[in-house]
């Protein structure tokens, strides 16, 4: 039996979904030496100073110039001097970046986890599509297999009418040959010879 097509063909989307970390490493290929070099810096840079280690070392940093307690070993305007443009500045910006090194990962995490999730949706779309893909071929081989036995059944009813047009033909031919017997008979019959011994017995 011939392999008939599905009923319906699905034609993928030509975009694929892809990764963050697929992403970036075709940018980073795409890139020449100097892009690759300045990223990589910037990402090291990041990664230092947005670190709580880096926060540390700043407030220890800032607090060698400290300059006292106010009104006690020194003047409040120096005070709020040093903690707004030396200590504040300085340990703020690790701090901050530190902070957003964790949002970024918790997004990082939300993305990863929709990606998984799209993935596992197409994923159970593509089984769902190859599985209606074959119901189709099993109703196409079921139709044609009905069709072959229709035709075949057809072929059949063709047949026995020209065997009773035979049977019918015959029987016509015999009871023509009957009836022409039958004539042939009546025609061959002898006389009755009645007439003559009557007319003898008289005499």
């Amino acid at each position: 039996m011939a392999k008939h097509s599905t009923l319906y063909t699905h034609t993928e989307h030509p975009y694929k979904p892809k990764s963050i970390h697929e992403t970036r490493k075709e940018e980073h290929d795409q890139g020449n030496a100097i892009k690759r070099f300045n990223a990589w810096l910037a990402i090291q840079a990041y990664t230092i100073l947005s670190s709580m280690w880096t926060f540390y070392a700043f407030v220890l940093l800032s607090a060698t110039g400290f300059p006292g307690i106010p009104w006690i070993t020194c003047s409040p305007q120096a005070f709020v001097s040093w903690l707004s443009s030396q200590s504040f500045q300085l340990w703020a910006l690790p701090l901050l970046g530190a902070a957003t090194v964790l949002v970024g990962k918790a997004a990082e995490h939300l993305a990863k986890q929709q990606y998984e999730a799209t993935m596992r949706t197409l994923h159970g779309e593509e089984q769902m599509i190859q599985h209606m893909n074959a119901q189709d071929e099993k109703i196409i081989e079921m139709v044609t297999q009905n069709t072959q036995m229709m035709q075949h059944l057809n072929d059949q009813d063709e047949k026995i009418l020209f065997i009773q047009k035979q049977n019918e033909e015959q029987l016509r031919l015999i009871a023509n040959m009957q009836q022409q017997i039958l004539t042939l008979s009546q025609k061959s019959e002898p006389r009755s010879f009645f007439p003559f011994f009557r007319k003898h017995k008289v005499a």
